[in-house]
């Protein structure tokens, strides 16, 4: 896990807690999953824009129907 990993996981586990009656604290492991999603997620919201900004030579494929 690299240090913007870190950062992440740590803020996790002090500012979040699961939706349970009782609120149980986001463990490490937790955290680490969710930090994974958001940067997937992260890259390839920000990728598709800049391909749609600056590359007029590549674009995303149509949709099956």
């Amino acid at each position: 896990m690299d240090h913007f990993e870190e950062l992440l996981v740590g803020h996790i586990m002090d500012e979040y807690v699961k939706n349970q009656e009782d609120e149980p604290p986001v463990d490490e492991l937790d955290a680490g999953v969710y930090v994974r999603m958001f940067i997937g997620d992260f890259i390839r919201n920000e990728f598709d824009k800049w391909v749609k900004g600056n590359c007029s030579d590549i674009h995303e494929k149509e949709a099956p129907e």
